[in-house]
């Protein structure tokens, strides 16, 4: 179970951040996989929902692994491939190694969320996955 809420102080606007939304947590409330309580930063944009690339993003920053500012944010082992956060998709459309520096910073820390218990050792009645 996900409880989604929007964050009524991050507030993004067309003239500041490039397009119109805001800011949103997802908590994980009751799951088999993964810590209960868990809160990941989103981003949902009013024109296209939640927007996964913003929201990655968000996370990094969450986790320390974001530098820089408005002018020029960065991964911090890629000081030198900055991108702003208004116009995301062009810098990435243009860069495509921003992808994968993005995801290569995110995933280890996205993994040590993971349950450590294998697939085998859950108990699932397969009548509930029956729906």
């Amino acid at each position: 179970m996900i409880r989604l809420t929007s964050v009524g102080a991050e507030k993004y606007t067309p003239e500041e951040h490039g397009f119109d939304g805001f800011g949103a947590t997802a908590q994980f409330v009751k799951n088999r996989s993964n810590t209960n309580g868990s809160i990941v930063p989103l981003v949902f944009d009013k024109v296209h929902g939640y927007d996964s690339v913003r929201s990655s993003v968000m996370f990094a920053k969450s986790a320390g692994l974001l530098g820089g500012n408005r002018n020029g944010y960065y991964f911090i082992n890629n000081k030198d491939s900055k991108f702003k956060f208004s116009n995301i998709y062009e810098e990435f459309s243009q860069n495509r190694e921003l992808y994968k520096i993005m995801y290569d910073h995110i995933v280890p820390v996205l993994e040590q969320s993971l349950s450590s218990v294998k697939p085998e050792e859950l108990n699932v009645i397969e009548d509930e996955m029956n729906y």
